[in-house]
């Protein structure tokens, strides 16, 4: 079923591809053949790579973990939350959880990505030079961290950076660069992750993305998330919880989300695995427990540039 879904809308596309002229048919078609790929790979539809559990890489998510701990992750007592409520809010006080974090350098600089992105996909996105330089200034931020240190170290050893100035314009590549999902240059990996973005205009469309418990505890305090129900899955050491809420009046079905993880954690091992394991379910370890992060790239007609399609514990 998978494989006929592929190929039928591959095949529409290629007669769309005849018909443009400011591309040969063959480029238009390489692209949206790719386009169609990555989508249904981004949705699910394709299946993962095999799992990848790596001694070294869970070495290196376990001190990450533990350096951010002693660091910047928020303690339990700094956010609490319910996870059988029934009153539409996840967080005792999402507010107050994010008065406690939200002066935090990191933290500070992560806010204020926030409003920088359309939800809707096939909106497109104007990105302004103030917007480049918060994503800078957030970038500088978490790489004077203990994580991304730690990050950057176990990278390089793998041959997949030299330098810290390396470092940066990777994850400035991979998180931010912008490109077409619904046909305009309208997401971003960092808006998918992190942010949280909607299939489309309509009301029933549903929340794709959105793994990230700032974002949810500043939309809850905004009145613009709801707390719907625990999804089933947890982990009570490294402070997972799979739920589903809705936002802006629509559906996410189910997100599992690190709640406490400092934003330069997010970043550290979403990174990791994408470089280390794209497309399959990587294996990390945090508090001792082994947990599983699932990513996906999005791949265009060069080999050299993929960017962040997903990225979720899984």
């Amino acid at each position: 079923m998978q494989k006929s879904f592929v190929i039928i809308a591959i095949g529409l596309l290629a007669l769309v591809a005849a018909n443009e002229q400011d591309e040969t048919a063959r480029e238009k078609f390489q692209r949206a053949a790719q386009n169609v790929i990555n989508n249904n790979r981004a949705a699910g539809r394709v299946r993962a790579a095999p799992a990848v559990a790596d001694a070294d890489l869970q070495a290196a998510t376990q001190k990450m973990y533990e350096l951010d701990l002693q660091g910047n992750a928020s303690p339990p007592k700094n956010r609490q939350i319910n996870t059988r409520s029934t009153n539409g809010k996840l967080f005792l006080d999402a507010a107050g959880t994010l008065a406690k974090v939200q002066d935090k350098p990191t933290y500070k600089a992560f806010i204020a990505l926030l409003d920088n992105y359309e939800p809707a996909l096939g909106t497109a996105e104007a990105v302004n030079p103030q917007e480049v330089a918060e994503q800078n200034a957030f970038l500088d931020e978490i790489l004077k961290t203990p994580v991304l240190q730690k990050a950057f170290d176990y990278l390089k050893s793998k041959g997949k950076v030299t330098t810290p100035a390396s470092f940066k314009a990777l994850l400035n590549k991979i998180w931010f660069t912008i490109y077409r999902r619904r046909g305009q240059p309208d997401t971003s990996g960092f808006e998918h992750a992190f942010v949280g973005e909607i299939e489309g205009p309509e009301a029933t469309s549903a929340v794709t993305g959105f793994h990230n418990w700032i974002r949810l505890a500043q939309q809850e305090a905004a009145g613009k998330s709801q707390y719907i129900k625990y999804s089933g899955y947890g982990n009570p050491v490294a402070d997972l919880v799979g739920m589903k809420f809705k936002w802006l009046g629509r559906e996410k079905i189910k997100s599992t989300i690190a709640i406490g993880e400092s934003p330069e954690m997010s970043i550290a091992i979403n990174t990791i695995c994408f470089l280390m394991a794209p497309n399959a379910e990587c294996k990390v370890k945090l508090g001792g427990d082994v947990v599983s992060i699932q990513t996906y790239a999005w791949d265009n007609r060069y080999p050299a540039e993929q960017y962040v399609a997903s990225a979720y514990y899984n």
